[in-house]
């Protein structure tokens, strides 16, 4: 690479982002996320049934867990398992890419290339929790991360069409390492049906307020490989 370059020449460059956590997207089928819209209609209709799902949130806004019986007859937790294992895959091979070579026989240690691969080889993913967001206006979260899990996911179910009156409305956020020059250490996302996103557990998240005048709404789950390795 530009081994015959001369002034006034071009340069070739490769672009590489080495310290940036996986995020997977991904995209639910419309049937499944209308099945979920229905069921989460039907719970908040009953009071009492909202109540005893209802999770323990530091906001105002609606949250209640999804029944794992409502998640294995709709269709939606065997989607969400058919995600998992492609993650699965994706993090064993982003371990392969990422670890340097001279921590690839420190099975010893735990924490060694070899290691993280057999770990999550040998172990199952579960979606062992998954609950509901609704989001009015003026609703927020602010920064936080997932616990006692491996990975997690975002799969938006509802979006109000004039949900973007004000910048960066309704957005998820990553952020990730120092606020520095010439780094980029933030993404946002804007929510839109279908688009799920699965990131690892320790990744800090926050979701901005809307000022729109319906409701967004998405489901949260958590995914726990056996051997409690989080990648």
């Amino acid at each position: 690479m530009n081994e015959n370059w001369k002034p006034g020449d071009g340069l070739e460059y490769e672009k590489k982002h080495f310290f940036a956590p996986t995020i997977i997207k991904s995209k639910m089928p419309l049937n499944l996320v209308d099945a979920l819209n229905t069921w989460a209609d039907n719970i908040k209709k009953s009071e009492e049934e909202f109540e005893k799902r209802r999770t323990i949130q530091y906001t105002n806004h609606p949250s209640f867990s999804v029944d794992a019986k409502f998640l294995q007859s709709s269709g939606v937790g065997e989607w969400l398992g058919s995600n998992a294992i492609a993650l699965k895959k994706e993090f064993i091979e982003d371990c392969q890419r990422r670890w340097p070579a001279w921590q690839m026989e420190e099975k010893s240690l735990g924490y060694g290339k070899l290691a993280a691969e057999e770990a999550m080889k040998e172990s199952i993913p579960n979606i062992h929790v998954a609950w509901i967001n609704d989001y009015s206006a003026g609703d927020f979260v602010s920064w936080h991360t997932h616990h006692d899990t491996s990975i997690s996911g975002v799969l938006f179910l509802k979006v109000p069409d004039d949900i973007y009156i004000g910048n960066g409305a309704g957005e998820l956020v990553f952020l990730h390492g120092q606020v520095a020059q010439w780094t980029h250490n933030m993404e946002r996302i804007r929510p839109v049906v279908g688009d799920a996103y699965f990131f690892p557990c320790w990744l800090e998240h926050s979701v901005n307020p809307h000022f729109a005048k319906g409701l967004r709404r998405s489901m949260a789950i958590n995914i726990l490989w056996s051997t409690n390795y989080a990648p």
